[in-house]
């Protein structure tokens, strides 16, 4: 739910689903996630392009190009950031003048889908606000026990100590037992949304994750908080970063994780490059040998303005 704060969406409870009020802002903000996405468009043929323009293309392409690392200083960050920004533009600005513009129309018709969808006529309209007070009318109070009511029962909000939300008096088999008007949905204190199915295992400690945020690939400070024995093990390891740091010692330990993977793979990447740029006698492509890991490590780089050049 944190997702939607400041985008003019008011979903609490289920009930809030039949709000007609926040058709309209989930449909432009479906839309707007859509417009933002970079997709590349196979229909450019790179041969059409001059030289400077093709450049350009090939390198906002790739998917890597557009990672920051997280060795830069905030000077280089802030930099770093304006060049993607200004690259971004003209990638965009390549796609509508070589491209066919497919994104454009597919966003066309996903507004014209969503509206669609979400087209309400006076009957159902009635029909919603039937159901809800049928959902009103079947609330007890030993249902309401917790909860805080206001005049306007689509604010109906449930306290953290409530627990109980079914419906008495049920005999409609065609609904829930669980009232929609009280099952409120939590925002999500964490920055990357909600849980996903399916565990992931965190390359550096081998923990399993069974609940993942998305895109999560490491043990977090939560689950620290959770395995006292996992913990000590990585502050163990890891306690020349322990003096002068702000974090508490799960956030510090989960930093430490994500770290150590990238860490090493920043680490060789300096250290070739300095390699090539020191003066030598002899031919730098002679004397350097990279085990494959090594390499397979380097290869993360490839296509972006980090690549090591061989």
């Amino acid at each position: 739910m944190q997702y939607f704060n400041g985008t003019g969406v008011q979903l609490r409870t289920l009930a809030d689903l039949l709000n007609v009020a926040n058709y309209r802002p989930l449909g432009s903000l479906l839309v707007n996630t859509f417009n933002n996405i970079l997709f590349d468009d196979p229909a450019i043929n790179l041969k059409t392009l001059p030289v400077k323009e093709r450049a350009v293309y090939q390198q906002c392409r790739n998917p890597r190009y557009w990672y920051t690392p997280n060795d830069l200083t905030p000077k280089q960050a802030a930099t770093h950031h304006q060049r993607l920004s200004r690259n971004k533009d003209r990638f965009r600005v390549l796609l509508n003048q070589y491209g066919n513009n497919w994104q454009e129309d597919v966003s066309t018709l996903i507004e014209q889908k969503w509206t669609q969808l979400t087209a309400v006529d006076d009957n159902l309209l009635t029909r919603f606000n039937d159901r809800k007070k049928v959902w009103q009318n079947l609330s007890k109070p030993d249902i309401l026990d917790g909860v805080t009511e206001t005049k306007n029962s689509d604010k109906t909000v449930i306290t953290p100590g409530a627990t109980s939300h079914k419906l008495t008096d049920f005999q409609n088999a065609g609904m829930s037992r669980i009232n929609p008007l009280y099952s409120e949905v939590h925002c999500d204190k964490g920055k990357l949304g909600t849980s996903t199915a399916g565990g992931v295992i965190c390359p550096v400690t081998g923990v399993t994750i069974d609940q993942p945020q998305p895109q999560q690939r490491f043990v977090s400070a939560a689950m620290l908080r959770n395995n006292d024995d996992l913990l000590l093990t990585l502050e163990r390891q890891h306690r020349q970063y322990t003096k002068g740091s702000k974090e508490d010692q799960y956030s510090r330990a989960a930093h430490n994780v994500r770290n150590r993977e990238s860490n090493q793979r920043n680490n060789l990447r300096r250290d070739v490059n300095r390699i090539y740029n020191t003066p030598t006698l002899f031919d730098v492509t002679d004397t350097l040998r990279l085990t494959p890991e090594q390499r397979a490590a380097l290869d993360y780089w490839k296509g972006t303005p980090y690549e090591v050049q061989f």
